[in-house]
């Protein structure tokens, strides 16, 4: 009795596993697409001041720069 239930709990993980297997999704490259965020105020923690206005740009996720726009000759442009 007790080896069937033992050769039942192993059937029974043999089975899970490959179904689990079976099931994985396929992984995506990560995304590398480049977001700027307008600020009417930007704190600046490193000279204790605010910038107005305020650039914040994030790639991939990841914020990249933070800054005024006349710092980087910003071009007025939306994506909507």
């Amino acid at each position: 009795m007790r080896r069937a239930i033992g050769l039942l709990v192993v059937a029974c993980m043999a089975v899970t596993q490959v179904y689990g297997q079976a099931q994985k999704p396929e992984s995506k490259p990560p995304e590398t697409k480049t977001v700027v965020l307008k600020a009417a105020r930007l704190f600046d923690g490193k000279s204790n001041s605010l910038v107005t206005p305020g650039l914040v740009i994030v790639t991939g996720g990841k914020i990249s720069l933070m800054t005024a726009p006349s710092a980087i000759g910003c071009v007025r442009s939306e994506q909507k």
